[in-house]
C-alpha cells in the first residue's frame, strides 16, 4: 500500500481572496496617497504663484502712487515677471508667449494665459484689507477641492468653494473704487 500523500492543490480559496483583497487595497492605499500629496503639492504651488505675484502688485503700487494696475498683465510690462507665474497646472491656461513684454502683456488680455481673478483695479493700497479679496484661482477649482484666496493685506487662504465665492461677492459688492485705474506706460 502506498502512502497517502497531501494534495498540491494550493491553498484554499479564503486565503486566495484574502491576499487578493489584501493587495487590491494596498494598491488603492497607495494611489490614493500619491493623488493626495499631488493635489497638495499642486495647491501649494498656486499659492506660492500668488505670493510671488502680490510682489509684483505691491511694487507695481508703490511705482504708481499706490495705485494697483487695472489688469494683471500690466505686471508683464512694468516687472521681470515670467508668465508662467499666471497659470496653475491642473487648468487650462497657458503662458503667455512672445519676444517682447508688449506681445506677452497683449496675448494674456486676448485671454487663455492666466489662471486667476484678479479685483485690484481702480484700488489703491488703502482700499486693500484683510477682507477684500485681491486674486483667487479662477481656473477651476485646485485639485483638492478648495479655492486659494489672497487678500488685500496679503494673507491667503484655501477655501471651500462655496466661502470663495461668497468672499468674491463680498468684495465685488463693496463700494466701488474711489480712484480710477492706474494707467500703463
Amino acid at each position: 500500500m502506498e502512502p497517502v500523500t497531501p494534495s498540491r492543490r494550493g491553498l484554499p480559496c479564503s486565503v486566495k481572496c484574502g491576499l487578493f483583497l489584501l493587495v487590491g487595497l494596498i494598491v488603492y492605499g497607495g494611489v490614493w496617497v500619491y493623488h493626495r500629496f499631488k493635489a497638495t503639492s499642486q495647491a501649494v504651488h498656486s499659492a506660492e504663484n500668488l505670493r510671488e505675484i502680490e510682489g509684483a502688485l505691491l511694487i507695481y503700487a508703490n511705482d504708481h502712487g499706490g495705485h494697483y494696475p487695472d489688469r494683471l498683465s500690466a505686471l508683464l510690462l512694468s516687472s521681470d515677471v515670467d508668465p508662467k507665474l499666471f497659470v496653475v497646472d491642473w487648468g487650462s491656461a497657458t503662458p503667455a508667449g512672445g519676444s517682447t513684454p508688449q506681445a506677452r502683456a497683449a496675448q494674456m488680455d486676448a485671454g487663455g494665459h492666466c489662471s486667476y481673478g484678479y479685483l485690484g483695479a481702480g484700488r489703491t493700497e488703502a482700499d486693500m484689507n484683510a477682507e477684500t479679496v485681491m486674486m483667487y484661482e479662477a481656473d477651476g477649482v485646485n485639485p483638492g477641492g478648495f479655492v486659494y484666496l489672497l487678500y488685500g493685506d496679503g494673507h491667503g487662504s484655501s477655501e471651500s468653494v462655496s466661502v470663495a465665492i461668497a468672499d468674491i461677492v463680498k468684495t465685488l459688492k463693496a463700494a466701488p473704487p474711489t480712484t480710477s485705474p492706474a494707467s500703463v506706460k
